[in-house]
């Protein structure tokens, strides 16, 4: 999928219900980065995978869950926010973990 040239704090968002298929599960990305619905190697959490350099997973804010979701509907949104220097992930509309850094997609 083509991004395009996207400037500014986006929010990239999808709807989805994605089944188990590997060591990892991209959602988004290109050939420099990813966003993982199973970061590598199966870990059952979300996160991101700027390849040749490292993977990062989403921390959970108190009493959420950022564990992969697989075999039902999820709506997924990810927010970019240079200022705070972080990425806010939300699960169907609730804020359930973030990351610090951007989103180069």
């Amino acid at each position: 999928m083509d991004f395009g040239s996207i400037s500014g704090d986006p929010t990239y968002e999808f709807s989805f219900n994605a089944i188990e298929d590997g060591a990892s599960t991209a959602i988004a990305g290109n050939q420099a980065f990813a966003v993982k619905l199973d970061q590598w190697n199966e870990t059952g959490i979300m996160g991101t995978t700027q390849f040749g350099v490292g993977d990062n997973q989403f921390a959970a804010i108190a009493g959420q869950s950022v564990n992969s979701t697989f075999g039902s509907d999820v709506h997924l949104a990810l927010v970019s926010d240079s200022t705070a220097a972080e990425v806010r992930l939300y699960v169907d509309g609730s804020q359930v973990g973030s990351l610090g850094g951007e989103l180069p997609l």
